[in-house]
C-alpha cells in the first residue's frame, strides 16, 4: 500500500517563477556587459592598427626624405632654406623665442595646404593608406667634426595622417650631411 502525502495549499507561494526571472535578468545583464566589452576591445584593436599603419607610413616618409637629401633630389644648399617657405627653413636661434615658435610647431604649416609643407607618398605596408603625409626640413647651423671637416645638419620632420583622419603621427630626426 502506498501512502500519499498531501501538502497543504494555503501556505505555498510560487517561488520558482521569481527565481527564474531574477536569474534571467542576471544572465541578460552579464551577456550585455560581455557584448560591450567585445565591442570596445574590437574598436581599440582597430584604432591600434590604424595608429601602427600611420607610424609605419611616417617612418617610410622619413626614409624617403633622407634618401632624397642624400641623392640631391632635395637641395642641401643654404640658399634653398633662407626663404623659409615651401617646407624648407633656415634655423637661427636668434629668430625664435617663446612668441615665435619653430615652424613644425605651427599647426597652420601642416594640413591640406601644401604650400608650407610638401607632400610625400609615405607608402604603407598594408591596404590602409594614409590620407596625408608631409615633411618639413630645417637647416641647422653647420658643425665642425673631428678632423676639421664641416657637416650640414638638418632637422627633418614628417607628419602622417592616418586613414579617415583617425590618427596623426609626427616623427623627427636630426640628419648630418657632409658639406
Amino acid at each position: 500500500m502506498t501512502a500519499q502525502v498531501h501538502l497543504p495549499r494555503h501556505g505555498s507561494r510560487g517561488i520558482v517563477l521569481p527565481t527564474v526571472l531574477i536569474m534571467l535578468l542576471v544572465l541578460t545583464i552579464a551577456s550585455l556587459v560581455i557584448v560591450e566589452q567585445i565591442s570596445s576591445q574590437t574598436r581599440m584593436a582597430g584604432n591600434a592598427a590604424v595608429e601602427q599603419v600611420t607610424l609605419q607610413a611616417a617612418e617610410s616618409g622619413l626614409r624617403e626624405v633622407v634618401n632624397d637629401l642624400n641623392s640631391g633630389a632635395i637641395s642641401s644648399l643654404p640658399t634653398a632654406y633662407y626663404a623659409n617657405t615651401g617646407g624648407y627653413y633656415y634655423f637661427e636661434a636668434s629668430n625664435y623665442n617663446s612668441s615665435t615658435p619653430l615652424p613644425w610647431k605651427v599647426p597652420s604649416n601642416w594640413g591640406s595646404n601644401l604650400t608650407n609643407t610638401p607632400a610625400l607618398s609615405c607608402a604603407s605596408p598594408t591596404s590602409m593608406a594614409t590620407s596625408l603625409c608631409q615633411y618639413m626640413i630645417e637647416m641647422l647651423p653647420s658643425v665642425r667634426v673631428k678632423g676639421g671637416s664641416t657637416m650640414r645638419v638638418f632637422r627633418i620632420t614628417v607628419r602622417a595622417v592616418g586613414p579617415n583622419n583617425q590618427s596623426v603621427v609626427m616623427l623627427q630626426t636630426l640628419y648630418q650631411l657632409p658639406a
